[in-house]
């Protein structure tokens, strides 16, 4: 029961997100099926080679420097992996025609962070939700804040991916990469 549970709880609120912002997209909607190419790359692509690469600088910090502590790696490793991967789909949505301006950019980005939030949001319940109290308590917190937190920072990023493609500012690799240090803090 608790995992049919968890899978209702992760999926509806993220469905009910990701409508709201494909709506908001008032003058020129993206395809929906566009749209959930990218929720479902956050849900699945981005979360594995994220869970990948961050088990990967795991050992690697551990052998270079001895440090592999859990907060270490919440702080520094999960968001430059988890915003490399959310973005790598973008950068490939990028060079599409349909990416035509900063909302695209925006909707396909947040997409991603919704996908990446409600399978990270499964997780998380299966694995704390202890007592029905507890349960409910992580779906609420998760659910409104920690899913919003992904859908926010890859929609900036694809925001920030929107701008840089129709600007004719030279420093077009600079302000990616600032889009990307903005995504992960």
């Amino acid at each position: 029961m608790l995992i049919v549970a968890s899978m209702f709880a992760a999926i509806i609120p993220m469905a009910l997100y990701l409508f709201i912002i494909w709506k908001m997209d008032k003058y020129e909607p993206e395809p929906i099926k566009f749209v959930l190419y990218h929720f479902l790359w956050g849900a699945f692509g981005a979360i594995i080679f994220a869970l990948l690469f961050s088990s990967i600088a795991a050992v690697a910090l551990e052998a270079s420097v001895g440090i592999a502590h859990p907060l270490v790696m919440t702080i520094l490793t999960a968001p430059l992996m988890e915003e490399i991967t959310k973005g790598i789909y973008l950068t490939k949505t990028y060079r599409d025609k349909r990416f035509d301006n900063i909302t695209d950019g925006l909707v396909y980005g947040a997409a991603i962070g919704l996908g990446f939030g409600m399978t990270e949001n499964f997780f998380y319940f299966i694995a704390y939700g202890n007592t029905f109290s507890e349960w409910i308590g992580i779906v609420i917190i998760r659910s409104g804040f920690s899913a919003v937190m992904h859908c926010i920072a890859t929609g900036a990023l694809g925001a920030v991916l929107g701008f840089v493609k129709f600007s004719t500012k030279s420093k077009k690799p600079f302000l990616v990469a600032l889009g990307l240090l903005f995504a992960m803090a």
